[in-house]
């Protein structure tokens, strides 16, 4: 991969269920995109010619479907370097105590030393597997805006912003990750989930998690993070988060300096 990657680390910054994406991905440039065409193009002219070919003459047909799958999967190990998550996790910053039960001293502890000793070694470990850590200028850092009810989470979110000062830092609204589709199937439009559940919590939360763990997730074969199943709906926000600002949100949203 000769191509400059683009750095995002993405979070939901809720106090009990604090979830971070990092994540690594490329421009799709005039190179990529012929790139692209050659395996298609390939692709259909096999189909064409198994379209040729009497149904009755399976010796003929199996070698060009054997060829079609193959060429699939060359696109998709091709499109897999273009989108992948390098760290992930979701974690209960205060496990077995209430939020409530925390005085502001201690919320600001734990979260800052979870942001120093994990977050931090995460960046450092990138050299572990060959990849240099992205200087603070290469890094865009996405964290959703948390309203009124999630107030307590504002101390996560700030320093967390803090944290990455020197980088790229926005603060989102969830309304970016809402207007995502991966396809153009209806049932996939997030209007479709407002009417299915009852709360908008609900349609947002089950919205994403499908998006990325029946769709994105088992196409690009992420494996790199650690997230309970309980809790697959908020590490899915941030991957959907980074498609939803890089689709929809200003360039310069990513460019507020601190």
């Amino acid at each position: 991969m000769t191509h400059k990657g683009i750095w995002y680390f993405s979070v939901d910054p809720a106090f009990k269920s604090y979830s971070y994406a990092l994540v690594r991905m490329f421009e799709i440039d005039s190179d990529v995109i012929e790139k692209i065409k050659d395996i298609t193009a390939d692709m259909s002219d096999t189909s064409a010619m198994c379209r040729n070919v009497s149904t009755h003459s399976s010796d003929n047909i199996t070698p060009m479907l054997i060829k079609i799958n193959a060429k699939l999967d060359n696109l998709i190990q091709f499109l897999k370097d273009y989108f992948v998550v390098m760290s992930g996790a979701t974690v209960d910053l205060a496990p077995n105590i209430k939020v409530r039960d925390l005085s502001a001293l201690d919320r600001v502890i734990k979260i800052s030393d979870y942001l120093e000793f994990v977050i931090g070694d995460v960046f450092k470990k990138l050299k572990d597997i060959g990849c240099p850590q992205p200087d603070s200028k290469d890094l865009n850092v996405i964290i959703e805006h948390q309203m009124g009810p999630n107030a307590v989470s504002g101390t996560p979110a700030d320093l967390t912003m803090n944290f990455f000062k020197r980088a790229n830092v926005a603060e989102i609204g969830a309304g970016f990750k809402n207007k995502v589709r991966i396809t153009s199937r209806p049932d996939l439009d997030h209007s479709k989930y407002v009417a299915k559940y009852k709360t908008n919590k609900s349609a947002n939360k089950n919205h994403t998690k499908h998006l990325y763990f029946d769709l994105i997730q088992p196409l690009f074969d992420h494996k790199n993070f650690i997230v309970p199943s309980n809790k697959r709906d908020d590490f899915a926000d941030c991957i959907i988060q980074i498609i939803g600002c890089r689709k929809f949100a200003d360039y310069n949203i990513l460019k507020t300096k601190f």
